[in-house]
């Protein structure tokens, strides 16, 4: 449903097609909370989403539609476009926006390791919220599981059952997005999440062998691991039509990974859940369908 007129939504889901956001929208309507979502495209965001929850357009490029995206709205799910390195400059602008349309609240999806970096984008944006007199949450995933559900990794899997990758031998606490929806859900409710950053990981961190391993395992059918040097893999993303731009950026993320700085497991996910945190076999017995 595309919402027009008057907005009676407490809650705005930014991303709310995407990994987590619309993960978020959908666990926000079933506690029956009033909730909006927000896209560029919201009448086909909306038919997309599939919940019933209304819509509203919000485009970073485009200021105008700030106000009208924030009418009535006292709490914000707020994500930036994914890959983008210079997200502060359209999200800094909004978090000025939501402050001066006096929301309340803020729940943003950064990534693990922005607090240790000021010049980071999402730092920027961490930073410009803490100033804006909006309580707020912080949540700081590392790698989500479902890279292996779509795109390039998807593909490689499907057609050719292997995962090729500039990781070397390096190990990765991935988290399902499933799992960081629910710790924003819950970080919209409890107050006693405000003013706090966490960093959010899955519960095991696992080599690209033993990911292949347990893919094996779901599939019935034989999944390689192949790690990949850099230039090759440089080379196989610019033949595949990424951007030069894009292509250095996700390079330099995987000499990070190779550095160690992904392996890191959150004790304290289970206290940020309601559940257990979702392990690597269970994202892969749920979305096996996606890799047949």
């Amino acid at each position: 449903m595309l919402l027009r007129g008057c907005l009676v939504a407490a809650v705005l889901v930014l991303g709310a097609t995407g990994t987590v956001g619309r993960h978020v929208l959908k666990r926000l309507s079933e506690t029956g909370v009033e909730v909006v979502g927000a896209s560029r495209d919201p009448g086909t965001a909306a038919k997309r989403a599939g919940t019933g929850v209304p819509f509203v357009e919000l485009d970073y490029d485009r200021r105008s539609t700030f106000t009208s995206a924030l009418r009535r709205i006292s709490k914000v799910f707020m994500a930036v476009r994914p890959g983008d390195e210079q997200a502060d400059v359209t999200g800094v602008p909004f978090v000025h926006e939501m402050s001066r349309h006096k929301v309340e609240q803020v729940v943003l999806l950064s990534a693990m390791g922005a607090e240790l970096r000021d010049d980071f984008a999402l730092r920027k944006i961490e930073l410009a919220i803490e100033t804006s007199g909006m309580k707020f949450t912080f949540l700081r995933p590392n790698w989500f599981m479902q890279v292996f559900s779509s795109g390039s990794l998807l593909q490689g899997i499907k057609a050719n059952g292997m995962i090729a990758l500039p990781a070397g031998q390096a190990r990765i606490s991935y988290i399902d997005a499933r799992d960081v929806a629910d710790v924003a859900v819950e970080s919209l409710i409890d107050p006693s999440r405000q003013g706090k950053g966490y960093t959010l990981s899955g519960p095991q961190a696992l080599g690209h062998e033993e990911i292949a391993a347990v893919l094996s395992s779901a599939l019935g059918r034989s999944i390689r691991y192949i790690a990949l040097a850099e230039d090759e893999a440089r080379h196989r993303l610019k033949q595949a039509g990424f951007p030069e731009e894009w292509v250095e950026r996700l390079i330099g993320f995987y000499r990070l990974v190779r550095g160690g700085w992904c392996a890191h497991v959150v004790d304290q996910m289970a206290g940020l859940l309601k559940h257990a945190p979702r392990t690597f076999d269970d994202f892969a017995s749920e979305y096996s369908a996606c890799w047949r």
